[in-house]
């Protein structure tokens, strides 16, 4: 599967897949927001995911500023499959580390049978290391 863009006007989660190449683009276009918000702090409260936002103002804040929507694009994604992408894969690695962790028995069911946690738990190590990699350059 790709990084599949959900179809015009749809921004569901649940439809949304990954796979290791978009998740590299993702992992460059944090690379890059991490690094412009190192010269100009003030970044960060653009490039922060809030969860109790509505993903659409995350998306229009994200395409707001030219130097974050240029860094994002500069990686070979487009606001929304960042804001996308951010939101299922740290929900996705999220479900996965509760469940793993004893804290739920089972995963909830807008989770379950997502291609996003099976993604998340069949490369959960790679994901983990590249992810770590990426924290420790920032």
């Amino acid at each position: 599967a790709t990084c599949a863009a959900p179809a015009a006007g749809t921004l569901d989660t649940a439809h949304f897949e990954v796979d290791m190449a978009p998740v590299d683009r993702w992992l460059a276009a944090t690379r890059r927001l991490g690094e412009l918000g190192k010269s100009d702090p003030s970044l960060e409260e653009v490039t922060a995911a809030d969860a109790s936002e509505p993903r659409e103002a995350y998306i229009a804040r994200l395409e707001g500023h030219p130097a974050v929507s240029g860094a994002i694009r500069a990686a070979g994604m487009s606001a929304t499959e960042y804001a996308l992408t951010t939101e299922t894969l740290i929900g996705a690695f999220f479900a996965v580390g509760m469940l793993d962790a004893g804290a739920i028995k089972e995963l909830p069911p807008e989770l379950k049978d997502t291609q996003a946690v099976a993604f998340v738990q069949a490369h959960k190590d790679e994901l983990t290391t590249r992810m770590q990699a990426l924290q420790s350059a920032q």
